[in-house]
This record gives C-alpha cells, structure tokens and sequence, in this order.
C-alpha cells in the first residue's frame, strides 16, 4: 500500500476492498466512531453505542471524519418543537475533516495550517437564509458555510 506523507502528521495512502468486496461496507463493518481526544475507550468499549450517539440527527451523507460537535445536543423531538414554534430549519452538509482533532504545533496562531473542509449547501438552504430576518446557525462551521448567505 503506498504512503505519502502530507506533513503535520497527516498521511494519504490508498485502501482497496478485498475481490468484489464494497469498501464502504467493510469500512462500516471495522471502523470506529472517530470520537474527540478527550473522550478515551478501551478497544471495544461501547463502540456500538459510540455510533448512535456521536452523531448528528442531521447526518444523512456519509465522508466527515467526525462529527460538528456543536449540533449533538439537536435532537429530533427539539427540531420539532421549534417547528411547532414556528422556527424553520434549513441544512447545509458538512465533511468535518481530519484536521478537527489536529492540535495547534506552532507559537503563532497565524501559522497553523488548517485543514480543508468539503461542504454542500443547496440552494433551497441559501435562498431560506437570505429570506429570514435573522437567520442564526448552530456552529461555527455552518456559519462558515453559509457566510455568504448571511448566516
């Protein structure tokens, strides 16, 4: 399997599922929830549970390294109650990269390299955002997201 090394401990190398294999679902099948550093498992420990609640009820497309912790506390009754109340929802998709757990390696915060990270935002998402008074986002990263439709 090649190896290139990117920098800033980061590696791209190429995985290939075994003959006639789907390499998703033997990612599925293996793979861990990638939780943050500062929650610590032994192997094994919970990583069913670890799935379910690591992530978002807004995760429909799978490809983020993890998940935008700032929307793990919205659950599908509170969507609904806002709903109820009239408040309106609208959806980016967000690829949390790997760069979410990196740690800051310089003196300067300036020169930290931040890592990219891949974002869909649809156009209904766009149009409902120009259209409210005050639209409001649940993170920072869906903020940025959104920056040019005034979220």
């Amino acid at each position: 399997m090649p190896l290139a090394a990117l920098g800033g401990g980061l590696f791209r190398f190429a995985l290939r599922a075994p003959r006639g294999g789907d390499l998703a679902a033997v990612i599925e099948a293996v793979g861990r929830a990638p939780l943050p550093p500062y929650i610590r498992r032994a192997d094994g420990d919970d990583a069913g549970v670890d799935r379910a609640r690591y992530q978002t009820v807004f995760a429909r497309v799978p490809g983020a390294v993890a998940a935008p912790t700032a929307g793990l506390h919205f659950t599908g009754e509170l969507l609904a109650q806002l709903a109820a109340r009239g408040i309106g929802s609208a959806f980016v998709t967000l690829h949390v990269g790997e760069g979410t757990f990196a740690p800051l390696r310089v003196d300067r915060v300036e020169d930290h390299r931040m890592h990219a990270e891949r974002y869909e935002l649809p156009a209904a998402t766009a149009t409902s955002s120009r259209a409210r008074a005050r639209p409001s986002c649940s993170s920072s990263r869906a903020a940025r997201c959104g920056s040019s439709t005034r979220c």
